[in-house]
């Protein structure tokens, strides 16, 4: 009997600590497998933007200079000073523009300008530029010179009514090293990146090594050639999260394991059924039920193992928390792309995330942390969201609201399916719901808005009122407060608002007081 029991003992311990191991190593896999698919997602999506908003600048040379009826009857009187100060040489002059080569010719090539870098042979020898000449249209390039890629826009010499083709013009931008930290700077502050043009791709596929590296190509399609971004991230932060964390699970569970092993032995006879209960409770941690607990015992000595394998329970239960703490600074990095494009956000969301807690505070809502960290992200889905729109100074037109009215989703998308943010992700998702229906994205109606989400929306709206954005100016508190009464049953629940007015003017009272004092 004795020797069974120690064999039994020992098995299941062995059971257990392997379940734990494997169980551990199976959600870091799949939770560094679902980091990868977002920051592969969220990468690629800024070097289109960046090779965009590369050729769209080059663009609006194109049309503010070729399509010119005075640049046709210069380019005939071969008039090289004009054309320098007007529609060539100035743009070379000018650094803030970044144009490293202009060609302009005649319709017969008998008449050439050229500026900059001494490429234009090269220039004229490109499908591009034959486009331009032969069918009066305008395309985009990647061309090799040097073993050097360089952007190249064509566009034929137009009249004003864009009539007439009467010649070329071309503008060319190196993708040089100082091209590419610009877009290094874009894709990340946080993390270390080697990024290379080439007309060849590295990598078949997204490639990973020791929970830190990242390693993919990246096609970079234009309208006569095909050439790739061959990127390389490195990230420490995640190697933090999912190694070294890992490790301390790991040793904890050992070092129970061991406690537990030695006082099986010891105590076999009096402890027969109290092992029992130590081994459920341990396996039932290791499938994933972290608030399992062991049971006390009438022996003191015994208790001391319940003690070990709760305590063992609770360092899981918070190296868990840990890991969703790096799930959250992996979505703050993610959102640090929205606020390079939009610098209202960062502080619109600390300030969103300080409203909420207050009314929060004052109905004693029960998961303030979660509705910290939701208010924080409410708009994480802005990352989606073309810079023009965001920033627009003007009223957006149907159209680009539509498009704005996507960054809901969005964050749901980009959050769902992590379990830190189960909760969080139901007041990125509602948060423009009204309390009348007339909200979105699902025009949920009254108590089916859930609370997190009704209260999200009332500080957002409120800073939002408060603060200047580019198409007008703020709102004084007194007047914001009095357009919140106005809309209190219609785009709001009455009582938070009520809650969020009582609250505020306590805590301008303190702040009042308190700079009385001083």
């Amino acid at each position: 009997m004795y020797k069974r029991l120690m064999i039994l003992a020992l098995l299941l311990c062995t059971i257990a600590i392997s379940s734990i191991f494997i169980g551990t190593t199976v959600i870091n896999h799949q939770s560094w497998q679902e980091i990868i698919d977002d920051f592969y997602g969220s990468k690629v999506d800024l070097m289109d933007y960046f090779i965009d908003q590369t050729v769209e600048d080059m663009n609006s040379i194109i049309y503010s200079n070729a399509v010119w009826t005075d640049l046709q009857e210069k380019i005939d009187e071969k008039d090289y000073e004009w054309l320098y100060d007007n529609a060539t040489g100035y743009i070379i002059d000018n650094e803030n523009l970044e144009i490293d080569v202009i060609l302009v010719t005649s319709e017969d090539i008998t008449f050439i300008d050229k500026h900059g870098e001494d490429v234009h042979s090269a220039l004229m020898s490109t499908a591009a530029f034959n486009q331009a000449l032969q069918m009066d249209t305008m395309s985009s390039e990647i061309i090799w010179i040097n073993q050097m890629p360089m952007i190249i826009v064509a566009a034929p010499v137009l009249d004003n009514n864009f009539n007439k083709p009467s010649g070329t013009y071309i503008v060319g931008r190196w993708l040089d090293k100082s091209q590419l930290n610009d877009l290094s700077s874009i894709l990340g502050k946080d993390i270390t990146s080697v990024i290379s043009v080439n007309n060849k791709k590295y990598y078949d596929s997204v490639s990973t090594e020791k929970y830190s590296i990242i390693r993919f190509s990246h096609e970079i399609e234009l309208d006569h050639s095909v050439d790739y971004f061959n990127v390389e991230f490195n990230s420490p932060v995640y190697r933090k999260a999912f190694v070294v964390t890992k490790n301390h699970i790991m040793a904890i569970i050992m070092s129970i394991g061991v406690i537990c092993v030695f006082l099986t032995l010891l105590y076999y006879r009096k402890m027969s059924r109290a092992i029992i209960n130590v081994i459920d409770a341990v396996s039932r941690i290791s499938e994933g039920e972290y608030d399992a607990r062991a049971g006390g015992t009438n022996m003191a000595e015994f208790n001391h193992l319940v003690e070990a394998v709760n305590k063992m329970a609770v360092e899981i239960t918070y190296r868990i928390k840990e890991i969703d703490k790096n799930y959250l600074s992996m979505i703050e990095i993610m959102a640090s792309a929205v606020e390079l494009n939009d610098a209202y956000t960062s502080e619109h969301n600390l300030r969103v995330a300080h409203f909420a807690r207050m009314i929060g505070e004052y109905i004693n809502f029960e998961h303030i942390e979660t509705l910290d960290v939701a208010a924080r992200l409410h708009d994480i889905g802005k990352i989606s969201v073309p810079t023009e729109i965001l920033n627009k100074p003007g009223v957006l037109t149907e159209k680009e609201f539509e498009v704005i009215k996507e960054h809901p989703v969005a964050g749901y998308q980009i959050m769902d399916n992590i379990d830190f943010f189960k909760d969080v992700k139901y007041g990125v998702l509602y948060h423009h719901e009204r309390y009348d229906g007339k909200g979105y994205p699902e025009g949920l109606k009254g108590d089916d808005i859930p609370i997190i989400a009704q209260i999200i929306s009332v500080a957002d709206v409120f800073d939002a009122l408060v603060t200047d954005r580019p198409y007008r100016k703020a709102f004084s508190v007194n007047k914001a407060l009095e357009i919140m009464v106005e809309n209190s049953g219609t785009m709001f629940n009455p009582m938070l608002v009520s809650a969020f007015i009582n609250q505020y003017k306590v805590e301008m009272k303190i702040v009042g007081e308190s700079v009385a004092g001083s």
